[in-house]
């Protein structure tokens, strides 16, 4: 900035600006409250030195009736008046910067660690400060803005404005409710963004009302009230503080309070005068709300209060299937507020029912949880090398074609492109039934069914058991066999049991109507099967060919993988 701008040209006589802070202002598009930072004493200082320099060196008290202007009042030869003017530019250029960042903090979204300073409320708090601290905290709960309190004995003395409470968000110090209400706004957070202009003029009013007497009421009732002020507040404010510092500040406060009653002619009235009026504000107040459940609008937009917890979750533990407009046409609070208290309050999560092939009763599901408690123990969580032994198999239909499942189908799509689309198919009916059996470390036999439909029971004991024993003990004659396969009736059998001691085969049993609980189930069909889908075969010879190939394909790890995920799944 020229050192000619300052110079009022347009007055005919030269005449300087009183000051320079005057012409050297930012009007900054917030308003700043007066909780809001202090201007800098080194900045004044140095105007004040300098706006006394310029005045010496201009000699313009002497030469006041001078008629033409001045192009150049100041000596610029002048090398420590130069030094000062480019210091003075630096300064001002350093504020600016400093003044448009601190704009833009002010505009960031409210961050999660704002803390609300106040007075400890069980033995030093008093009632106005008692009543500001929780109209602060309604609003902000009103808002969802999250907070912390944090008591502090000298609360009073850190804020900026010398009042409570005051919040520190971010690099901001924030104090008392309005200022507070203020810079929620410019981070885009307002309760009564939806009132029309006159509904605000007439909420001002009404807080003005609160303010000028209700306000005033409680300093009258603490400070000016003899007994109320000997028995309860000179008690509580003093009790932080050791003596004489508690009776000296004490003093102090009391004599402030004193001086702003007496300005508002509120110092003289006595006591039922006092009340009068507070009686006179409460019916205005009770008045305006008349009938209604609201001052303004229809609607508490934020409630999330521990009676409206309770409430959702009572509406929910009645009604799992309860939808969003019946929440709120029950307990009358918002969207947001429903959505805040099931998410954040309750952990409520709204899932789709997991289908089950069966639903089991009680004495099956005792048989379930005996079984998998048992299979625990005895095979030590999986741990235990005992579960090599296990032989898992069972029986499925290999089908010439099968369609890709939905997600199978995905394709990768630009914003600009069509959505594709596929013409649902069919599987094949050439289809054939395959035996499998596996074990941990891997494949152990694949048993096609040879000209029949389904599987019986003379089938799984003459043809599928005995193949399936034999290709295992191929290398191991004595090797030792657990049997694992489902409740199907051609497993279970009579003639099984025969079978299986003869050729010395443990039957580790199955617990009933639970595929999830057995590796060929969970796993090992679903898998082979996915890696067919969407191929083609020209009968269902090469469809089995195929799922053959597919089974030798699959890695060691993942056998190991299935088995241990079975144990997790007990």
């Amino acid at each position: 900035m020229s050192v000619y701008n300052m110079w009022d040209k347009e007055l005919k006589e030269p005449k300087l600006k009183s000051s320079l802070s005057n012409d050297w202002s930012f009007d900054s598009p917030i308003a700043t409250p007066r909780s809001s930072s202090p201007t800098s004493r080194a900045g004044d200082s140095i105007f004040r030195k300098y706006n006394e320099l310029i005045h010496s060196k201009s000699n313009l008290a002497n030469d006041a009736k001078q008629t033409e202007p001045l192009e150049r009042p100041f000596d610029f030869d002048d090398e420590e008046f130069a030094f000062g003017i480019d210091l003075l530019n630096k300064n001002v250029a350093c504020v600016g910067d400093n003044i448009t960042k601190l704009i833009q903090m002010a505009q960031e979204p409210w961050p999660d660690n704002v803390k609300l300073f106040q007075p400890y409320e069980v033995e030093q708090i008093l009632l106005p400060d008692n009543a500001s601290c929780l109209a602060v905290q309604a609003f902000l709960k009103m808002c969802n803005l999250p907070f912390e309190v944090e008591m502090r004995w000298n609360a009073e003395f850190m804020s900026p404005s010398g009042r409570v409470p005051f919040i520190k968000c971010g690099a901001f110090v924030v104090s008392e409710l309005e200022p507070i209400v203020q810079f929620a706004a410019h981070k885009g957070v307002s309760l009564c963004s939806k009132l029309g202009n006159e509904e605000k003029a007439e909420l001002r009013a009404y807080m003005s009302l609160i303010t000028n007497v209700l306000v005033n009421a409680e300093l009258y009732i603490s400070w000016v009230d003899q007994e109320t002020y000997n028995t309860v507040t000179k008690i509580r404010n003093s009790s932080v503080y050791p003596w004489p510092l508690g009776w000296l500040q004490t003093r102090s406060k009391r004599n402030s309070v004193i001086k702003r009653l007496k300005a508002l002619h509120w110092y003289d009235k006595t006591l039922d005068q006092v009340l009068a009026d507070v009686e006179q504000c409460c019916n205005s107040l009770s008045q305006r709300l008349g009938d209604k459940d609201f001052f303004f609008g229809t609607s508490t937009k934020f409630a999330v209060t521990p009676e409206n917890i309770a409430a959702v979750r009572t509406i929910i533990l009645d009604d799992r299937d309860v939808k969003y407009e019946e929440i709120q046409a029950v307990i009358r609070i918002g969207m947001s507020t429903i959505q805040s208290i099931l998410h954040n309050e309750l952990c409520v999560r709204k899932l789709v029912s997991r289908w089950v092939p069966y639903n089991l009763s009680e004495e099956q599901k005792a048989a379930r949880v005996d079984w998998c408690r048992n299979t625990q123990q005895r095979f030590n969580e999986g741990k235990s090398n005992a579960v090599y032994n296990i032989v898992s198999g069972d029986e499925s239909w290999i089908y010439s074609y099968e369609p890709e499942r939905k997600h199978q189908s995905a394709v990768c799509v630009f914003e600009d492109e069509v959505k594709p689309t596929k013409v649902v198919r069919s599987r094949s009916v050439s289809k054939k039934i395959v035996a499998m059996f596996v074990s941990k470390k891997g494949h152990v036999a694949k048993i096609p069914l040879q000209e029949r439909r389904t599987v019986t029971a003379e089938w799984y004991i003459t043809v599928c058991l005995p193949q399936m024993i034999a290709e295992l003990r191929k290398n191991y004659p004595q090797r030792r066999v657990i049997l694992q396969h489902d409740n199907a009736s051609s497993h279970t059998a009579r003639k099984r049991n025969d079978f299986l001691n003869q050729e010395n085969v443990e039957l580790m049993g199955h617990p009933p109507y639970s595929p999830d609980l057995s590796p060929s189930d969970f796993f090992t069909l679903p898998r082979m099967k996915d890696l067919l889908r969407g191929q083609r075969f020209e009968d269902r010879e090469a469809a089995v060919e195929a799922y053959k190939s597919a089974i030798f394909s699959t890695s060691t790890s993942n056998w190991n993988y299935c088995f241990n995920d079975w144990f997790v799944r007990m």
